[in-house]
């Protein structure tokens, strides 16, 4: 094996790894995509259960549909933003896949770098960017995903 690509970043720091391949990565996001609609649906039964437990209250449709769609939209900031800070780079997806996302210099994201990537995510079209290059939230806040190698 090649270990031409791996840095040690110091006493009780990982190794580093290659860049992700683009296969892997578009495995990430269906995962993670997975995550988030199960999350959304316990939120929306949860939701539902309070309702009726509370009693019927009349939201006006316009009101109720963008409350739950900026709910949903904070979510799945706040999903990868949680991950990506305080699972040293990884979502549900890349701990399933061996991947992390760090900065180019490859030291682990701060908290403004996952703040950042979570917020580019939200740029329609940033995930085919998985498939051509790099996606925006790569390009924009100087990171990468790479395979963990240890």
């Amino acid at each position: 094996m090649d270990t031409s690509h791996i840095q040690t970043l110091g006493p009780g720091k990982k190794l580093i790894g290659m860049p992700a391949a683009p296969g892997r990565r578009l495995i990430n996001l269906l995962i993670d995509l997975a995550v988030l609609t199960a999350q959304a649906a316990v939120l929306f039964i949860i939701g539902m259960l309070i309702n009726w437990a509370v009693g019927p209250f009349y939201i006006p449709p316009p009101i109720g549909r963008i409350a739950w769609q900026s709910f949903m939209v904070f979510n799945f900031w706040l999903y990868y933003f949680i991950y990506e800070y305080y699972c040293n780079g990884s979502t549900v997806g890349k701990m399933l896949t061996g991947t992390q996302a760090v900065r180019k210099d490859g030291l682990p994201l701060t908290a403004k770098d996952a703040a950042l990537r979570s917020l580019c995510r939200l740029i329609p079209f940033d995930a085919l960017g998985t498939l051509i290059d790099r996606p925006l939230h790569d390009s924009f806040t100087n990171t990468e995903v790479v395979r963990k190698y240890w």
